[in-house]
């Protein structure tokens, strides 16, 4: 999640923003868009986290909870796009991952 954001706001750099306003404006979109509620909003109606698997078994029950759901957004957006949402035309640069390692050092 981490990455993709980064992604996120790299691409908007590129394309014109500039300000920490500018990001927190264009994130509230995307969460209005999906959630009905700005990003604060959407965090505070949230609260505290539903589950609280402990171990290794009860941690897979929610990955795959959120795997499903994962799956269900994956096919809704191909419905409503008509694209693949995996190929090989969007698999993860890693070379994009090394160069940010060199830039934090």
């Amino acid at each position: 999640a981490i990455i993709n954001r980064k992604k996120l706001t790299n691409t908007w750099k590129e394309n014109g923003v500039s300000e920490g306003v500018e990001y927190a404006i264009l994130t509230n979109d995307i969460y209005k868009e999906w959630s009905g509620m700005t990003a604060q909003e959407y965090k505070s109606y949230k609260g505290i986290r539903k589950e609280k698997p402990i171990g290794l078994s009860e941690n897979r029950k929610v990955a795959k909870k959120g795997g499903s759901v994962a799956k269900k957004t994956k096919e809704f957006y191909e419905e409503v796009t008509g694209l693949d949402a995996i190929s090989k035309d969007n698999a993860l640069n890693y070379q994009y991952l090394e160069e940010d390692k060199l830039i934090e050092k």
